[in-house]
């Protein structure tokens, strides 16, 4: 039996730059250095995006008033990943916490009811979230598509105040990649940069129940000369919240010189030259 294999085409509008050696390439070592940056962000990404869509789906059964709720956001705690809903106005406060742990399983859960004002950690989550709401507000740049919206995801430590702005469609049966950006802001939450990741958008309707045969089971599409000849953090990101959705295990990205392939199931990113991939049995 054949396996199904999705083919989808879009270019990368931003450029990671690492040191190569004499041949052009990167060597296996740096390449794995990259995987694991690329992994790492990604993984950041998931867990907040995972956090946040359970977290609003555990208010809705426990049929709180969702109407006093101005927005949400989450950010790492420790090893946990935690969601904060926060009031409306001018001067909001959080109401809801949910925190979850890796697993993200329903009964190591904890749901926090509270009236508090933000720590300073959650200050800064919640500024860069409106501010990313204004500049999309302003800015052109950003392409809105019908029936989709945007999830805003803020990475934030002690050295970068990034948000990445990342096109969902509104339809549970809908994935998208594609659409999706990179703003900087510096220590005073001022805007330094905006990134462009993909230059298109790429929306896949999926059965919600597939039969055995016809199921999807890797995603592939290609990086042009030019841009960036690795997956993203946002690829990765988006196949890890719609595996269970598409039946895709696998993402795989091939670029001039390299092969990414990401494994949902052991949550592992390889990168090989483009020789070794031709040479990759699957």
């Amino acid at each position: 039996m054949k396996v199904p294999i999705l083919l989808f085409l879009y270019t990368i509008s931003s450029i990671i730059l690492y040191a190569q050696d004499t041949s052009g390439f990167y060597s296996s070592s740096e390449r794995a250095r990259i995987a694991n940056e690329i992994k790492k962000e990604a993984m950041i990404l998931y867990h907040s995006e995972m956090a946040s869509s359970l977290a609003t789906d555990i208010l809705f059964a426990r049929h709180e008033d969702i109407k006093k709720i101005g927005g949400y956001f989450s950010y790492p705690e420790k090893e946990f990943t935690q969601c904060v809903f926060y009031s409306k106005g001018e001067n909001p406060m959080v109401l809801f916490t949910i925190l979850f742990d890796s697993t993200f399983k329903a009964e190591r859960t904890l749901v926090g009811i509270a009236h508090r004002n933000f720590n300073e950690k959650e200050k800064v989550y919640y500024l860069l979230r409106h501010k990313v709401l204004d500049t999309i507000k302003k800015r052109t740049f950003f392409i809105t598509y019908v029936n989709s919206k945007f999830y805003i995801v803020p990475v934030v430590d002690t050295n970068r105040n990034d948000v990445y702005v990342m096109t969902a469609a509104k339809e549970d049966s809908t994935i998208c990649y594609g659409n999706d950006y990179l703003i900087h802001f510096n220590n005073k939450l001022a805007v330094i940069s905006v990134e462009k990741l993909h230059s298109d958008l790429i929306a896949m309707t999926y059965k919600k129940q597939q039969s055995r045969g016809n199921k999807v089971t890797r995603a592939y599409h290609t990086h042009l000369p030019g841009y960036n000849p690795f997956i993203t953090a946002t690829d990765i990101c988006i196949t890890m919240l719609y595996k269970n959705l598409s039946h895709s295990d696998k993402v795989e990205v091939v670029s001039e010189k390299y092969g990414s392939i990401w494994t949902c199931k052991d949550e592992k990113l390889i990168i090989l030259t483009i020789d070794e991939l031709k040479n990759m049995s699957w």
